[in-house]
């Protein structure tokens, strides 16, 4: 049971002997704000570490409980912001940027110096970082480098992670388009291909697409020495389909 439950609890026990008890009797008794009770006995707010201090031991809940409902609180609020970060995180490559620059030999640990070799606002940086340290992603070394994390991704809504990846997708797709006028092209490869295609072979594309990423992953990986960030996109579509996605 939440600490909000067993408030409601107490409180439509008080209402059921002493009918016409009322909020503002109630919060007077506990001592505290008549709005702040109403938000937290309705949903709206979460109870706070210190009101439940304050509050629990008057409705006569067990310390020990009480301490178990201050970590579910918090767990609730954790993953509150944990899911309120969702859209920025797949939405905008600078944090797939910053994870990957965090593993080039040369990286310094320091917005300016981020901002700097990712052509990106010092200011987004900043943001960007806070958001990979809420969610588990990199966190500050004692040396003043960054260590990369295994996060837990179980926070996220798949559904609504679907959308998120498809903004971030038309987000390197604006990059790449940018990249043709801003970028040399003996530094850029760009390809295309128009080809007619029994669409039936349409899952066995995919995989080869996704076989070819994969190897090109290992194969930078293994050859080390990293001191630079790329985007690679591949594209397979059909010149004329409505989607059949429900959104």
């Amino acid at each position: 049971m939440s600490f909000s439950e067993s408030i409601n609890r107490v409180f439509e026990e008080k209402r059921r002997k002493r009918p016409g008890y009322s909020l503002r009797a109630f919060a007077r008794s506990l001592d505290v704000d008549p709005s702040l009770l109403s938000k937290i006995l309705n949903g709206k707010k979460q109870a706070s570490e210190r009101f439940i201090k304050k509050v629990g031991p008057q409705l006569g809940i067990d310390a020990s409980l009480i301490a178990l409902q201050i970590k579910e609180e918090k767990t609730k609020n954790n993953y509150r912001r944990l899911c309120q970060d969702a859209y920025p995180f797949y939405s905008d490559s600078i944090h797939l940027e910053i994870l990957e620059l965090a593993k080039t030999t040369n990286f310094i640990n320091e917005p300016k110096e981020i901002s700097k070799r990712l052509g990106r606002n010092q200011k987004d940086v900043k943001s960007a970082l806070a958001r990979l340290k809420r969610i588990k992603y990199i966190e500050d070394l004692e040396n003043g480098g960054l260590e990369l994390l295994s996060p837990d991704n179980s926070w996220v809504d798949p559904k609504t992670s679907s959308l998120y990846k498809k903004e971030l997708q038309k987000n390197l797709l604006d990059k790449a388009k940018d990249a043709i006028d801003r970028v040399d092209l003996e530094k850029r490869e760009n390809y295309s291909l128009s080809l007619a295609c029994n669409e039936e072979l349409l899952p066995e594309i995919k995989l080869k697409i996704k076989n070819f990423i994969r190897e090109l992953d290992q194969f930078v990986e293994e050859k080390g020495n990293q001191n630079k960030v790329y985007h690679t996109l591949v594209s397979f579509f059909p010149v004329n389909e409505k989607s059949e996605e429900k959104s």
